[in-house]
């Protein structure tokens, strides 16, 4: 979505990893507000940050940018758990070496002990595989509750996105995107990989891939039987216990019949 809606001549789009900003290979805990408020692009009338591991301080940021608009896509949880743990890091799967952290923010600005209580010791190494599961189904879910929190700060400044409904049927969902923003249609967006600078981006997506439906199935040949019974029990444990104190109970889909889908 960054290269995508960065190939409009109106938006330059910054990663969260873009080494103008930060040195190569360092992930920030942190967006540097200072790097995107300082950032001037000559001919951009727009610009945007990819900032995905700082969902939980979204009101801060708002109160840094007043004019903030936010794009916050999200996918089905069965796609998104199985990119966590066919990523690989320094020290495993994105889900064991990244999921704890994100859980952690959520978890110091709440008191939701239904995650925390979820959340599996690092101890229980005999039960690596599954604790993978349990976490990425949890990194999901508490990423679920920040984007309700933030829809609820900040209202029409925000616009939920459906991975899904982008990859099927871009043009409607970029024509929204874009008139949300502000900006006329720009058809560059709908080739991207035309209106930008070959080779690998800051973040490490490949801008010659076209918007596509490839991903959407790869949950099916990654995740067993056992890992979405373990991801269905999870978010069943985590619905049945109710909302923390500051988030108010709904009726969201992923708490029927099939809890660990998004929509």
């Amino acid at each position: 979505m960054a290269m995508v809606l960065e190939a409009h001549p109106s938006i330059e789009i910054i990663e969260e990893n873009d080494c103008r900003f930060h040195r190569r290979g360092r992930v920030t805990r942190y967006l540097d507000l200072q790097a995107v408020s300082d950032h001037r692009a000559s001919d951009r009338q727009l610009i945007g940050y990819k900032a995905p591991r700082d969902s939980h301080r979204v009101d801060e940021i708002k109160k840094a940018f007043p004019s903030l608009r936010v794009l916050w896509m999200e996918r089905d949880m069965r796609q998104v758990v199985s990119s966590m743990l066919s990523l690989s890091s320094t020290h495993g799967s994105w889900a064991a070496e990244f999921a704890p952290k994100e859980i952690s923010k959520y978890l110091e600005q709440t008191n939701d002990e239904r995650a925390r209580t979820l959340a599996p010791p690092l101890d229980e190494a005999d039960t690596r595989a599954r604790r993978s599961i349990v976490l990425a189904t949890l990194c999901w879910l508490v990423k679920r509750e920040q984007r309700r929190s933030a829809a609820r700060l900040l209202g029409p400044d925000m616009r939920q996105v459906d991975y899904d409904e982008f990859v099927t049927d871009p043009r409607k969902v970029l024509g929204n995107l874009v008139g949300f923003l502000g900006l006329p249609w720009s058809p560059e967006i709908l080739d991207h990989s035309a209106s930008i600078a070959k080779g690998i981006r800051p973040g490490k997506a490949h801008p010659e891939r076209p918007i596509d439906t490839l991903s959407r199935g790869k949950w099916r040949t990654r995740l067993t039987p056992e890992d979405l019974e373990t991801m269905t029990h999870v978010v069943r444990t985590f619905e049945a216990n109710g909302r923390p104190n500051d988030h108010p109970r709904s009726n969201h889909p992923s708490s029927r019949a099939e809890p660990y889908r998004t929509f």
